[in-house]
């Protein structure tokens, strides 16, 4: 059955509409990059046993049966294969403007947020724009003065902690 013409005008052309919608869906599709990884990590090292497995076993020469009364070593189990540690599910950091008092627990969950997600944020530029994704206001400002199009605006992460701290300390709140 064909669908009315005024029924598909009236459809949606973005599937999420909603910016808190899109934050949950990235922290949870965040969440499954990591399982992935361990999983894929798991799938290496299962893959390398049955190799080494596969070839112990082409080494046997095959006697009768019952003639074997000690079996070769290569027969013992493998040791099970140890899986990765699974990193804990952070929450999300909340959006910074710029207020002086939140800036050290801003810098703080998001060097944890990265650093428990190594493999979503391997270099320190994926890391500034991590933490440039949650600023607003002031602090958006700001980034955008120094941001260049090349997006060269810090070499490390340390450096861009470095200025971030340099611009949004005050006299009563170190950050």
């Amino acid at each position: 059955m064909d669908p009315n013409p005024s029924d598909v005008s009236q459809q949606k052309t973005s599937p999420i509409g909603d910016p808190a919608a899109l934050l949950q869906l990235s922290t949870e599709l965040s969440a499954q990059a990591s399982q992935l990884a361990i999983h894929q990590h798991q799938l290496n090292r299962l893959t390398t046993l049955t190799e080494e497995l596969v070839k112990a076993l082409q080494g046997i020469s095959i006697s009768p049966p019952g003639a074997m009364s000690n079996p070769p070593s290569v027969l013992r189990s493998p040791q099970p294969a140890q899986t990765p540690p699974v990193s804990p599910r952070l929450a999300f950091p909340e959006k910074f403007d710029g207020a002086p008092a939140k800036c050290k627990g801003f810098l703080l969950q998001c060097s944890l947020f990265v650093n428990q997600q190594p493999s979503l944020y391997p270099t320190d530029s994926s890391r500034i724009a991590f933490t440039c994704s949650l600023l607003t206001g002031r602090a958006l400002d700001w980034a955008t003065a120094v941001w260049r199009m090349d997006g060269s605006a810090f070499p490390t992460f340390e450096a861009f902690l470095r200025d971030f701290r340099k611009v949004f300390i005050t006299s009563q709140t170190a950050c």
